[in-house]
């Protein structure tokens, strides 16, 4: 059903045809991001598209010398996905500045970060943005985030038995501190998320501080942090 979705709401071309195309192209509107109709435009909403299919948490666009390395991040594991060009990352580039909001003439050494919202298969997904510098370039990691997608339930975490009842039994005391740590994508989010669901009760008052809210819970006050400025939503 996705890949029909795909093939008659998505892109008119798929991302080989795409990258085909643009690596073959003599024009140079082709190349241009900031121009809606222009393939390179078009390449990476299918990027976009390819990595939700897939299931990424994440993308990692990585300039080298001469060409541009796309990886997903699946199952917790970088995978190379696509090596092009690197004249096409300028026009990449810029593509992914400009849905995030984020300054295209700012000075490339300076990092940067925001947020894309699209509908993808028929899913509200949310891209955070940062870009940072490097030897060849900009380079910017998209972290995937599907709204759409629900608390999974504590016992259901996948904990033994003996984990899962010290940390229900943690959860019982009225002050200390539970810290969660590991590499990206291994389910620090999704615990955090259960957790707090757990402890969502109507007598209990809930305050959250996030950056950003990734999911919204009914019945918590979920505070959004701009990191750059003050506090925010």
């Amino acid at each position: 059903i996705q890949n029909a979705i795909q093939k008659y709401y998505g892109n008119l071309y798929s991302l080989d045809d795409l990258i085909n195309k643009l690596e073959h192209t003599t024009n140079q509107k082709d190349l241009d991001g900031t121009d809606e109709n222009s393939a390179v435009v078009k390449l990476v909403n299918a990027i976009l598209q390819d990595a939700v299919s897939k299931n990424a948490s994440d993308i990692h666009f990585e300039p080298e010398n001469n060409f541009l390395r796309i990886r997903y991040r699946i199952d917790g594991v970088l995978r190379n996905i696509k090596v092009l060009h690197l004249e096409l990352w300028q026009g990449l580039a810029v593509r992914l500045k400009i849905l995030s909001e984020l300054d295209i003439s700012k000075n490339p050494n300076e990092t940067q970060d925001g947020r894309i919202s699209q509908q993808i298969f028929g899913k509200n997904i949310d891209f955070r943005v940062s870009t940072h510098p490097t030897l060849y370039g900009d380079n910017i990691v998209l972290r995937i985030l599907d709204r759409t997608k629900g608390i999974v339930n504590l016992n259901k975490l996948g904990l033994k038995n003996y984990q899962l009842n010290n940390l229900k039994e943690l959860l019982k005391k009225p002050e200390g501190i539970i810290l969660l740590t590991g590499p990206t994508g291994c389910g620090k989010t999704t615990t955090l998320y259960s957790i707090v669901d757990h402890l969502n009760q109507p007598e209990i008052n809930i305050t959250t501080i996030e950056d950003p809210v990734e999911i919204r819970i009914e019945g918590l006050n979920q505070i959004e942090i701009d990191s750059k400025s003050s506090f925010s939503g």
